[in-house]
Order: structure tokens, then sequence, then C-alpha cells
């Protein structure tokens, strides 16, 4: 039994058995452009068979022939005889096609690879190139290395580990299409146009020309070729992503910083092992949950937070105080990320959290050093200024007032030159104690230096509240202080100034405020006066004694 066969102008193969058993039958058409074989057979026979021209088309071929492919008996299809026509000696051999046209192959394919690029991956063009022309070279030499009945069965089942076969073109391929961040459908598709640049150019060439079995053999050699290159470069991206993977699991397993990765749904995919020693569960434990099933302290507001992050594709910055079991409080600072694909698709998120606890310690000791009193402890004359013209603004714009309360002690400078300067110091951190108990918290009171302190008054709506709280401070500050065991007697001269009845700046209300403290001053002490509204010359006596 032998076969003939002839490649057609339509682009398909005609295959016929030269058996008297078979010569009535219609030749089976292979396609080669589609990669599809069909045979056909009468009823009797049972149905059509469907088979891809890789492996199936070779199996097909053995299964008639129970033989190695040798060359084949051809049968022109405008002939009644079966001679092989004498053009069939032109035909070039798949093998040599590849190797003479491999620069055409390359452009061809070339254009195709080129739109599966992202901008930031143009210059990988030339890394394609170099790929491809290993790979075609050394689908060239696989094509005409002999093969024996074993080797050849193996292949066509697709069981590349057992022919030992390596393409370092392929592997070379998947390692760089997964460190260039490629998909793996855009890698296998790179394989498909270069397998269809081949046989289309290889096609166009043979068109009307019959094809001997070597060439045919040499066809379905080139597609089992592909089909191993495919898979080592499939194997290859595979092994380099799980290195990758494994790689980063195991830096982030030595981070000290909690880090965690999360799905699209908002579940957690991924926890170090800082993260699991923080919530006390194992990390395997955690996955699928959210941030509410994982954390009861902060959850829901971390989860609304990523759901957040989900749908804007934006980052998301904070940071949140956790009770740690000594009863205190710690702070982390904590970061959500959207991880985007080149394709600008939502791809995962990324969270981290680090203890900033020590580090918001010296922000605000240095806060407090630079904005308060070191020996009281109250605000100092730089954070009074600030907060006086924060409140001035804060008045214009809504209309409500505010009474500055200008403290000047009387009889302080005898004291300090009686009992010497760390009695004064002493002296001066129990005024400010009477004073703190002397107005509200939301009040700002503030040792503008030596024996001067002032408060502001926020939110009113007449005069009476500052006069209530002045009166309040003149007697407190009125009654004897114990000093290192000395009795000390002391007072206070206070001005008061309102804003906007007083005033119509911060620095005018200061000046106001001034002159009324030393009109109480100069009225006898240990008494509050009111400044004048513009236009008057005097402070008003509230109260005195």
């Amino acid at each position: 039994m032998g076969l003939s066969a002839v490649l057609q102008p339509c682009g398909t193969i005609s295959i016929a058995e030269s058996d008297s058993a078979s010569r009535d039958q219609s030749p089976p058409q292979f396609s080669l452009d589609k990669c599809v074989a069909t045979t056909h057979r009468n009823a009797a026979s049972g149905p059509p068979e469907r088979a891809v021209i890789t492996t199936d088309f070779m199996i097909l071929i053995k299964q008639k022939t129970q033989t190695r492919l040798q060359p084949i008996e051809w049968k022109d299809a405008k002939r009644a005889d079966h001679q092989r026509p004498e053009a069939a000696l032109l035909v070039t051999r798949l093998s040599e096609f590849i190797a003479k046209d491999i620069e055409g192959i390359i452009q061809e394919w070339e254009n195709f690879a080129g739109t599966l690029l992202a901008q930031d991956q143009e210059n990988t063009m030339g890394k394609l190139r170099d790929y491809a022309r290993i790979m075609l070279l050394e689908f060239a030499a696989n094509i005409n290395e002999p093969q024996t009945e074993p080797e050849e069965r193996s292949k066509a089942e697709s069981n590349s580990d057992s022919t030992g076969d390596k393409s370092a073109g392929a592997e070379a391929h998947g390692r760089d299409r997964q460190e260039a961040g490629f998909s793996m459908n855009a890698t296998v598709s790179e394989f498909r146009a270069l397998r269809a640049s081949v046989i289309r150019r290889w096609q166009k060439s043979l068109i009307g020309k019959p094809l001997s079995g070597t060439e045919i053999n040499e066809m379905i050699r080139f597609n089992e070729a592909v089909d191993q290159a495919t898979m080592q470069s499939v194997v290859s991206f595979i092994n380099e992503k799980d290195k990758q993977t494994l790689l980063l699991n195991s830096v982030l397993s030595l981070i000290p910083d909690l880090t965690f990765t999360f799905n699209t749904d908002g579940r957690l995919t991924n926890a170090n092992q800082a993260t699991a020693g923080f919530f006390k569960r194992p990390a395997a434990q955690m996955a699928g949950q959210t941030f509410t099933d994982i954390d009861t302290t902060n959850g829901a507001a971390l989860q609304a937070q990523l759901e957040c992050v989900i749908v804007t594709k934006n980052q998301w910055q904070g940071d949140m105080p956790y009770p740690n079991p000594a009863g205190s409080s710690e702070v982390y600072e904590y970061l959500i990320i959207p991880i985007i694909d080149r394709d600008g698709n939502l791809a995962s998120v990324l969270a981290t959290a680090h203890n900033v606890t020590a580090r918001k310690s010296r922000e605000e000791d240095a806060w407090r050093e630079a904005t308060h009193d070191p020996l009281t402890g109250l605000a100092n004359r730089r954070m009074f200024l600030d907060c006086l013209e924060r409140d001035v603004t804060r008045c214009e714009r809504s209309g409500s007032g505010i009474a500055l309360l200008f403290i000047d002690l009387d009889k302080f400078k005898e004291t300090n030159d009686q009992f010497g300067h760390n009695a004064g110091d002493v002296l001066l951190q129990l005024v400010a104690d009477r004073l703190r108990s002397s107005v509200r918290k939301a009040d700002i009171l503030a040792r503008l230096g030596g024996d001067e302190f002032c408060v502001i008054l926020q939110d009113l709506i007449n005069t009476e509240p500052a006069e209530r709280v002045a009166e309040t401070i003149r007697v407190q500050l009125s009654e004897p202080f114990n000093v290192m065991n000395n009795p000390i007697q002391i007072s206070g001269s206070i001005g008061i100034a309102f804003f906007p009845r007083d005033a119509n700046t911060s620095k005018e209300l200061m000046a106001k405020v001034d002159q009324a403290m030393y009109a109480a001053k100069q009225a006898g002490k240990n008494q509050f006066r009111f400044a004048r509204p513009a236009g008057t010359e005097q402070a008003d006596q509230s109260s005195g004694v």
C-alpha cells in the first residue's frame, strides 16, 4: 500500500492510498493554513476522521502505512496515472526554505509580535528577533536530524521530556517574557504567529507544486518542533514566575513590617510572618478573609478604605492606634497600594503597615519643644501667636468673637530677688497650674515669657464669660503660694480685649490688651481692665481690689 499527495492551488494537500481498495474513494484533504486534516470515508467504513497536522496528522498516516514514512508515490490531481511529475524535484525542502527565507519569516512574525508590546516593552524587540532566529535555526536542524521510530512516536505524542531535546531559544524566550511582564497568552501567541509565518510563506512558494513524502514529513516535524518549543517556553515562563514568587515570598517573610496582599474582591491572598504574628493567626487561616474578619479593632474602617482603593485605583495612606499587651497604645502607619497591570486593570492590592510609635513619640517631643514652654508646659509665644491668628481668621469667616486676657504677675520680681531663681521657677509652675484650673480645655493658655501669661477665650457672644474668667483668675492668684516651704503672696493685673469689637487684626488686638493690662497696673494692680473700643483712649475698669 502506498500514499500519493499533491498540494492544490487552494492550499490543501490531497492524500490517497494507491491500493485498489482505496482508489475509488475521495482523497483526504489537508489544509496547510488551518493545520487541520480531514479524511473522507464511505458510509460503510464509518464517519469522517479529523486530525491536527502536528502529531495527529503523522499518526493518521502511520496508521495507514504501519511503517515509518518513506518517500510517497504522488498523484497529480489532473492525471490518472501514479507517476511522480518531474516538477516535484524542484520543490524546496522546508528546512532549506527556513534557512533561505529566515529574514522574511522573522520580519512577518515581528510585525505581529510588535502588536503585543506595551510602550515600555518596545526595547525588547531586539531580543524577540534574536530568539526567533535561534528557534528557527533549531527547528531547521531538528527537521534534518535523523529520528528512530521510538523518538518519532514520542514526539508524535508530544512527550518532549523523553526526547531530551531542549531549545535554548525557547527557554530564554519564556524567561524573558515573564521578566518583561508578558501574559502567558501573549507568550504563546508569539509561537502561533511564528508557526503561521513559516507555513504561510512556504505555502506561497509551493502553490501548484507536488510535495514529496520527505517534505510532508518535514512539515510534520516542524509542527512538532514548534509544539515542543512552545511547551519549553511555557515551562520556562512558569518556572521563572515561580522563582520570582518564591524570592518575593522569601523577602517578604524577612521584612519586619506587616505585609499582605488582597485580590480584587477585597480578600486576603498572602500574608508574611510579621502579619501572622501581629494578628496571632496562621497566614493560611487568614487566606480568603477580609479586613473585617481579621481585625476586630479597626477592620471595618480598613476594609472600607481597601474597597475604595479597589474602586478608584488610588492608594490610601494613614495611621491607626492599636493597644499592646502592656495596655498602652502603639501607632501603625499603613499604606494600601493598587497593583495595576499593563492593560490598566487592577491585578491585586498590596498593603503594608509599620510600627511608628517611637517615631511619633520623637515627632511629638520635637513639636512640643518647639511650641511649648519647657518650664510650665503651657503654649509658648510662637504657638500662642499662631493660634491667635487662626482664631481671628476663623472669627472673620464665622462672625463669632473671642476674648484675649493678658495677665502680668504683681510682685513677682521681688519674690524672685528674695528667694532666688529656683523659687521663682517653682512659683511660675504653681501659677500655671492655677491658671489651667480657671479656664476650659478648649481655651488657649500660654506663657509669653517672664511673668506674662495670655488666655484666648473662644466662641463668645458677649463680655460676661470673659469677665467671669478674669475674676476667677484674679482670685486664684491672690491666694498665698507655698514655695519651698515659704508662703508667698502675689497677685495679677489683667487686661481684656475683644475681637472684633476692639480691633481689626490680631496685632491690633495684642496692642489693645497690653494697654488694658497696664491700665490695671497703674490703677493699683490686682484687678482687670477692659480695653476701650477703637476711638477711645482709656481702658474701662471692671473689677479690682
